[in-house]
């Protein structure tokens, strides 16, 4: 039977705030020994006086490279550290959030998940209706459970950066192949903002061909926006509306307010 805890990942999100704006991740000793009160370098004194490394060495290390993977996430402060308890069914003062059922049943499947899903979710709706929340905490989730890189795509920044990449003059620009080929095979991604009603041409194509790499790959995607689906179904000559369909669950995020 899984850890209450830590649901047999080890490691696992603790929200008491001791310092900061918010709480941290902690190795869960409910499959390891630990000696060495968990302090640096994680080494004690056995019965024979012999000088060891701690049975949590490997787990403290896992951590150090999760709290990593977190940090390079790309996702504002207010989004990075959310989970499943902060889907809230109620308003602060109480009163029932419509619709927040609808929201915590969808997170709900991705604690038990045995693998990362190659199915992601399209969340779209009005603005403030809850997507980033939802999107953050499924990608957050995922990223504790499985302990794998997942990264934030703001489409129009990274759409800037590609442009910038083009100018033989920018000495600071990265190649574009650095730009355009991690997001293709990062095991879990969110593509936020994806409002392209005044971008070019060349833009929506860029899109839809990262989109297609992520589908190609089995890579698991959230996407948000704040598009009507009508003007989704436009985007690069429908073409990007037939793939998400495809590759994506369809959710309507409806006056939910988080």
């Amino acid at each position: 039977m899984n850890c209450s805890i830590c649901n047999g990942d080890g490691i696992y999100y603790d929200d008491h705030v001791s310092q900061g704006s918010h709480g941290q991740l902690k190795c869960c000793l409910c499959k390891v020994d630990c000696f060495c009160g968990g302090r640096y370098p994680y080494r004690y004194w056995d019965d024979d006086h012999n000088n060891r490394w701690c049975p949590c060495w490997s787990l403290r290390q896992r951590l150090r490279r999760v709290n990593q993977l977190f940090d390079d996430t790309g996702l504002d402060e207010s989004y990075r550290w959310k989970f499943f308890d902060d889907l809230s069914p109620n308003f602060p003062d109480g009163q029932p959030r419509p619709g927040a059922e609808g929201a915590i049943r969808i997170a709900e499947k991705y604690l038990i998940t045995p693998r990362i899903p190659e199915r992601g979710l399209f969340l779209y709706g009005n603005n403030k209706e809850g997507k980033a929340l939802l999107g953050a905490i499924i990608f957050n989730t995922l990223m504790l459970r499985f302990q794998k890189p997942g990264r934030f795509i703001e489409t129009t920044a990274w759409l800037d950066a590609l442009r910038d990449s083009f100018d033989p003059d920018n000495q600071w620009s990265k190649k574009t192949c650095e730009i355009f080929d991690p997001p293709c095979e990062w095991p879990i991604a969110m593509i936020g903002n994806l409002a392209m009603k005044k971008e070019t041409d060349w833009a929506k194509e860029t899109l839809y061909q990262l989109i297609d790499n992520r589908y190609a790959n089995l890579r698991f995607t959230i996407v948000t926006t704040n598009l009507p689906l009508e003007a989704v179904s436009k985007l690069c000559r429908g073409r990007i509306f037939l793939l998400l369909r495809e590759m994506c669950q369809f959710v309507e995020m409806n006056k939910i307010y988080y």
